[in-house]
């Protein structure tokens, strides 16, 4: 099956995108940070009665024994009535009492009009909440506002009944028109803000996805994605936009995304578990509450919402309780990331039950826990981003720690190849070279032992042999005695001054062939270096001429002195030969260890690689040349270039 490319976007750009993107989350979120809660809130008496049957009449609840009302009343899940009084200063211009959350079922306002001569009208009803149309709002904002006539001279007592099938949660503020207004305003921005970092998290989320190609960032953007669609529910906006004359809908929209979240939130975190190596056994513990997601959005479609929100937040509890300690279970050698894994449940942990305890009932509640999705969400949101973030940035080190490996292991495997190759082409070249001559002392020795000489000019000619092919097999040797100094860095220079061309004149005076060899030197040529070397250099370059030149051709020896702009005095000694039978050497490896021409049956191939090498070592250079290419009297050259000084 021929595979799909994947799309990639190179590691540097995907961390600049990030690091715009975070920074722009931080903006907004410093942003809506400084949000409000409510508007301008005016001075209020505020008591409350239960009725715990939920059904109870007016006239019934005005009797009833009162207690002092909190800023914030929580009932919890339960089919029980509140029933708030709220007593409102004087005023002589409009008044709004605003009601939140925006997911309150049933909320009916109790009020009296003020008559001219000073008395009170009839109670008046005003019925609002998530299972009255929106179009039938008096005004179109984020939350519950019903419209007051207060009196200008005493104070104006409202009654406001609520019941719901949700969290019974009511916080209850009076506003001037601007402040509600304004209050709207703030709510707008707040929802925007608040969709717009979780909006960048999930393209975070979405676009590291498609570049690792990693599940966990998918399942990562849909959970954004699912926070923002249910930001959106909570806030009202599909009853404001969809179906303004359709409550229900609305209304079990919002029950269902919740169920959804709160789920998908449980299989999420028993992904991550699994990525992160918890025992099989608590995986599956993990994933124990998922089957109850259809129970949960069929009693919705019941009618029983109630009894779903409820097991829903009993649920989301009970498994917060499970996730903390199920984090100090996952399998993380990061230090750094398991602070991270445990810091983060251990947060959302305290903040979720917290939260929860409040909407059941057990604890007292703020103006900060009406919108509670809100924090957790974005806290969670945040966190487990850096947490993805900091497992990815471990993941690309060890990737780039193998890769190491793996780049230290090849080089030691193509240092181990190239060193079996020469232990060969060692091998090789000594049975090769040590062949011929140990022949030639055998038959002149086996000649010598059967007495089969005639006489004593022949006799001396098979010990001068024997003796020939000796110097051959200690100059093999040497060479490799050398090859083995310069490879353990024992060649230590010692230079002197010295005449280069009185050093050439007596060399060349010493060779066996000096007939065949013409040279052109200066009459002197001071310099400073190593002897030895320099030596060793002169006899591997005239004896390669030699060995690679026809019988008997001669073999050009010049010397001179050169200063290339702005550098010091430096000679050059250039070996020239013509082309023997074994042809011009390969220009890519003639200075290569074990190379030798084609054809060419004696030397170690060991002789220009000293050359090259020493060359070096007394900061000069050499290189091969071929002259008059293709021509009769081609020929080939070695040039030898040494600092004087």
């Amino acid at each position: 099956m021929k595979e799909r490319p994947v799309w990639t976007l190179p590691m540097q750009r995907l961390s600049r995108l990030n690091r715009w993107l975070n920074d722009l989350a931080v903006l907004i979120l410093l942003a809506g940070c400084c949000l409000p809660l409510h508007g301008a809130e005016l001075p209020l008496e505020r008591a409350f009665w239960i009725d715990a049957s939920g059904s109870t009449s007016l006239d019934e609840a005005l009797v009833q024994p009162l207690q002092p009302a909190p800023a914030v009343l929580s009932l919890g899940y339960t089919p029980a009535a509140s029933w708030l009084r709220i007593t409102l200063p004087p005023s002589e211009q409009p008044l709004w009492l605003v009601v939140q959350p925006i997911y309150l079922d049933h909320l009916a306002l109790y009020s009296r009009p003020h008559r001219p001569d000073g008395s009170l009208g009839d109670w008046q009803l005003s019925l609002l909440g998530d299972h009255h149309p929106f179009s039938a709002r008096p005004v179109a904002t984020l939350h519950y506002a019903f419209e007051l006539r207060p009196s200008p001279t005493r104070p104006t007592v409202v009654w406001l009944r609520t019941q719901t099938s949700s969290a019974h949660v009511v916080y209850a503020t009076v506003e001037t028109t601007a402040s509600l207004q304004r209050l709207d305003s703030v709510l707008h921005l707040g929802v925007g803000v608040y969709i717009g970092v979780v909006l960048i998290l999930a393209l975070l989320a979405l676009v590291r996805c498609a570049v690792l190609g990693d599940t966990l960032w998918g399942l990562n953007a849909v959970l954004h994605l699912l926070t923002v669609a249910c930001a959106l529910v909570f806030f009202g906006l599909p009853a404001r936009y969809l179906w303004p004359d359709q409550p229900l809908k609305a209304d079990a929209l919002f029950s269902c995304m919740l169920c959804l979240f709160n789920f998908f939130n449980i299989g999420y975190f028993a992904w991550l578990a699994r990525v992160f190596g918890t025992p099989r056994w608590l995986f599956r513990l993990l994933l124990l509450p998922l089957p109850l997601l259809p129970l949960l959005l069929w009693l919705i479609a019941a009618g029983h919402t109630r009894e779903a929100m409820s097991l829903n937040a009993l649920v989301g509890l009970l498994y917060t309780l499970l996730g903390m300690p199920a984090s100090w279970l996952f399998r993380i050698d990061d230090h750094l990331l398991r602070r991270m894994v445990r810091g983060t449940h251990a947060m959302l942990g305290l903040y979720i039950i917290v939260i929860l305890l409040s909407l059941l009932g057990v604890g007292r509640m703020t103006a900060l826990h009406l919108y509670p999705a809100m924090g957790m969400n974005l806290l969670a949101a945040v966190t487990l981003y850096m947490v993805l973030s900091r497992r990815d940035q471990l993941a690309q080190r060890e990737q780039q720690q193998l890769r190491e490996q793996v780049r230290s292991t090849s080089q030691r495997l193509a240092w181990e190849q190239r060193r079996l190759a020469e232990s060969a082409s060692f091998t090789g070249m000594l049975l090769h070279e040590l062949k011929n001559p140990l022949a030639s002392i055998r038959l002149a020795t086996l000649t010598l032992l059967r007495d089969q000489l005639p006489s004593a000019e022949a006799r001396a000619a098979r010990l001068e042999r024997i003796e020939q092919s000796v110097d051959g097999i200690d100059a093999v040797l040497e060479r490799c005695r050398q090859v083995d100094r310069l490879d353990q860095g024992e060649w230590e220079l010692q230079r002197v001054d010295a005449d280069a061309a009185a050093l050439l004149r007596d060399w060349v005076a010493l060779l066996p062939h000096q007939e065949r060899v013409e040279t052109r030197l200066p009459p002197r040529l001071d310099v400073r270096l190593e002897v030895g070397l320099f030596h060793t250099i002169f006899g591997n370059l005239l004896d390669n001429a030699l060995s690679y030149s026809p019988p008997g051709s001669t073999i050009d020896l010049v010397l001179s002195e050169r200063a290339a702009a702005g550098q010091s005095r430096c000679m050059m000694l250039t070996v020239r030969n013509a082309v023997g039978k074994a042809g011009k050497p390969d220009p890519a490896r003639v200075f290569d260890k074990y190379y030798r021409a084609a054809h060419q049956t004696t030397g170690s191939g060991l002789g220009l690689f000293l050359v090259r090498r020493l060359s070096e070592m007394l900061g000069g250079s050499v290189r091969h040349r071929v002259e008059n290419e293709g021509e009769p009297d081609e020929r080939i050259a070695f040039d030898l270039v040494l600092p004087c000084v």
